[in-house]
């Protein structure tokens, strides 16, 4: 007797433990949870010319762009010269007047103003000069910086061999390959092969 009233209750906390283990699993939907993907500025270089956008996707003979403007291109490999992935800049603020405030060296032990700043003030032409020759240099380095800094460069020349070659280094940059359920899995593969 003893021994069955035993099996109930061993059945009983068994029961309870897999019960208290699945309810986690079943309140997670894992097919609807959201996945962050980066989404890369690519520039083509084509026979037609350059193309500038988002890359969309790729497949085995083609990629797909969209454009600032909204267009779909699709762009055929035999027509790919080189494939640039841009880095995707966050917005800068320009704030050229930053300089011309007072810095610590300008102040008392008490936090109030030094006369000698109170007496000689920046002049409202030194203040445009500095204000615009920093802006000037700041503009100047981002557009240089945005022109040639590129995350990837792949150079097909128009050889779909070269692409096939290049297409694992490719795909990842690509918003539907990221966002493919077996996106991760390959991932991890990847990572667990490298030294």
């Amino acid at each position: 007797m003893q021994r069955i009233f035993l099996k109930a209750w061993t059945f009983l906390f068994l029961a309870l433990a897999l019960l208290i283990a699945w309810l986690p699993c079943k309140s997670q939907d894992f097919k609807s949870r959201p996945r962050e993907v980066m989404i890369y500025n690519v520039v083509a270089h084509t026979t037609m010319g350059k193309v500038k956008g988002i890359f969309e996707r790729n497949t085995g003979d083609r990629i797909f762009i969209t454009t600032k403007k909204g267009e779909y291109v699709t762009i055929n490999v035999t027509d790919l010269k080189k494939l640039k992935v841009k880095d995707r800049p966050k917005k800068r603020v320009l704030r050229p007047f930053d300089y011309m405030r007072p810095t610590s060296d300008d102040y008392n032990p008490n936090g109030t103003l030094k006369q000698s700043y109170l007496d000689d003030p920046p002049s409202l032409g030194e203040q445009l000069f500095v204000a615009g020759t920093l802006t000037f240099l700041e503009v100047t380095y981002y557009a240089i910086y945005d022109k040639f800094v590129n995350l990837a460069k792949f150079k097909i020349n128009r050889d779909m061999d070269t692409y096939h070659s290049l297409l694992d280094e490719i795909s990842p940059y690509a918003l539907y390959y990221q966002s493919a359920p077996q996106y991760e899995l390959e991932l991890l593969n990847k990572l667990s092969k490298k030294p």
